[in-house]
């Protein structure tokens, strides 16, 4: 298992490596440039679900129940 783990590490600074090659930086770059704005605007998404459904949740408690929102409420 040990072993797994320092073979992996090494394939991925090898592939670090790879992204300074002149010929492979635009087929490593653009991929990668695509990837972190797919994965922002779906972070962004999500908070924006997630925080609609977490303030309909805190209006949708019952008055005896109001002592809930302020343990989950950080």
């Amino acid at each position: 298992m040990n072993g797994n783990f320092l073979t992996g590490a090494g394939y991925f600074l090898r592939g670090l490596g790879m992204i300074f090659q002149p010929g492979l930086r635009q087929f490593v770059m653009v991929p990668l440039a695509a990837n972190i704005l797919l994965f922002s605007l779906m972070g962004w998404g999500l908070f924006q679900l997630v925080s609609d459904f977490y303030d309909a949740a805190l209006l949708s408690v019952p008055e005896w129940l109001q002592f809930l929102t302020w343990i989950i409420t950080p």
